[in-house]
């Protein structure tokens, strides 16, 4: 698994927050105050922030445009490189957003809902081999407690919503990492 970066955690950061200050976004993500107020400058030059009135010293900042969850890049130039740009969002993303708004769901309606929001000419075909990946994600969840249900049952519930961006499954370390409230939740229980 590769290491989460400080501009990944900075941008779920602005993602989460409704507005921000630099040494806000600098305590959640770990990085350096210059690097932060770099990153930040460049998104409020490439229109993806807008500045608000000052909160005492500290600028206040908004985050008002998402082209997807992963972070922009800020190349040596300045140059800010949108790697959602041109790409359809993340199928966990996809999966996570139709949980949140069902709330209570089967793996067929997670799976279409899912797919429907990619606005695809030709609709994926429901088979046992393309909804691997889903049942997988659903059995992580369900062992670090986001959900219930399931297995006979055939219908999940979402009983741990922190937020829009999707639990991280991370197979090897055995956990799901949440970048929502950044807290890391073990497999626990058996699978669906």
């Amino acid at each position: 698994m590769s290491k989460i970066t400080t501009r990944t955690l900075a941008w779920q950061a602005m993602m989460r927050l409704e507005q921000f200050t630099i040494a806000q976004i600098t305590e959640e993500s770990g990085g350096s105050r210059a690097f932060i107020n770099r990153y930040i400058k460049a998104l409020e030059e490439h229109k993806y922030l807008r500045q608000h009135p000052r909160v005492g010293r500290e600028k206040l900042y908004q985050l008002i445009k998402t082209n997807g969850v992963q972070a922009p890049i800020l190349d040596e130039s300045g140059k800010i490189l949108d790697p959602n740009v041109g790409r359809s969002p993340d199928r966990y993303y996809r999966y996570w957003q139709a949980m949140r708004l069902l709330k209570t769901f089967s793996v067929q309606e997670i799976w279409f809902c899912a797919d429907a929001e990619m606005e695809q000419t030709k609709p994926q075909v429901f088979t046992r081999q393309a909804v691997y990946p889903l049942y997988g994600y659903l059995s992580a969840l369900k062992r670090a407690g986001y959900l219930t249900g399931g297995g006979k049952n055939k219908k999940y519930q979402l009983v741990r919503d922190t937020g829009v961006l999707p639990p991280l499954f991370e197979a090897p370390k055995k956990h799901v990492f949440d970048f929502n409230d950044r807290s890391v939740y073990p497999l626990t229980g058996t699978t669906i």
